[in-house]
């Protein structure tokens, strides 16, 4: 959102971003011109604010749905009962679920692919501010002798579970002469467990070990550029990573997600660990830590043309909007 939020704040475009709640609490949306819903992947499988769309709909208003990924397993069909309105411009964040909604819903309009909006994160981080936490990460990072591997796990891999921390657990264990680990959760609320499941780890291998809060995306960006690489269940970790100029090993659940964003930057063979096929997570890393720095060129090549892609949603409606004025 604050990559929206500033984008039209630059080119004086008015908007409102409530939460959800708020969205649907409102009475009167006629004085809106458009909706931007981010679809995500809750589009295919969580909760979706179909009232508040289908209100945009009555009133033959604009609707794009954003950043959005799909896969086959989906669970909601909400997106076939929306797909002929006229006025509807679905944005997919990868080339795999652009297809599966094209051959799902069959929409009225084509798809349109973009690469996620969390590409364009401000790298704006202010270091004379930094809090003592902060500060604390950044000084036990300068401190280190050896490279630091960010890692991050949660536990929303199903029957998949015990094996991600099996692999999690022997990569540790292979490389703990080697390196030295940053577990990094990256979704603070205590019903997702993400917190507790690295706390966990943390404590098993402490000696070389560090925990960190859940950071602001800025703060964040500033701290990948000093490690080594990322191993990470969280793809927008991963995201923020090659944003940062690392290679992430990213764990692939929800869909085709993963498997998407790699595909942008030319890595998903090289990158994405399919928790459900038995791969060995430390001969992954194995073959990252060989191919480093052709990798971390290809990464800065790349950068651009994905952030151009992520752009595009964004500016097309800046477009459609400075038409009017």
């Amino acid at each position: 959102m604050l990559t929206i939020e500033s984008l039209f704040d630059f080119y004086d475009i008015e908007y409102f971003s409530p939460t959800v709640k708020k969205a649907e609490a409102i009475e009167d949306y006629t004085k809106y011109d458009a909706l931007i819903y981010f679809g995500n992947d809750t589009i295919a499988y969580y909760g979706i604010s179909k009232s508040l769309i289908k209100s945009f709909i009555d009133l033959g208003k604009p609707i794009h749905i954003i950043n959005t990924s799909y896969g086959k397993d989906r669970k909601n069909n909400f997106l076939r009962s929306i797909g002929k309105y006229k006025s509807l411009t679905l944005w997919a964040r990868d080339t795999y679920s652009q297809s599966l909604i094209e051959d799902d819903i069959k929409p009225l309009n084509p798809v349109q692919l973009c690469a996620d909006l969390a590409h364009l994160c401000p790298d704006n981080c202010n270091l004379s501010n930094l809090s003592q936490s902060q500060s604390e990460l950044v000084q036990w990072i300068n401190s280190s002798t050896v490279p630091v591997v960010a890692l991050n796990l949660h536990e929303d891999f199903g029957e998949n579970n015990i094996y991600v921390q099996s692999q999690f657990e022997a990569f540790v264990k292979e490389h703990s002469n080697q390196f030295r680990f940053l577990f990094l959760p990256h979704d603070s609320r205590t019903t997702r467990g993400e917190v507790k499941i690295n706390q966990q780890f943390y404590e098993a291998f402490r000696s070389n070990s560090y925990l960190s809060d859940v950071l602001d995306p800025a703060f964040e960006i500033y701290v990948l550029r000093k490690l080594h690489s990322v191993i990470t269940c969280r793809m927008h970790l991963g995201i923020l990573a090659l944003r940062s100029g690392i290679p992430p090993i990213i764990i692939g659940y929800n869909g085709v997600k993963a498997k998407g964003l790699l595909d942008h930057w030319g890595l998903e063979n090289d990158l994405y660990f399919n928790p459900a096929g038995k791969e060995s997570l430390t001969d992954k890393f194995q073959y990252v830590n060989a191919h480093y720095s052709k990798m971390l060129t290809h990464i800065s090549f790349q950068s651009l043309i994905v952030s151009n892609l992520a752009m595009k949603p964004i500016s097309t409606v800046i477009e459609q909007f400075q038409k009017k004025k």
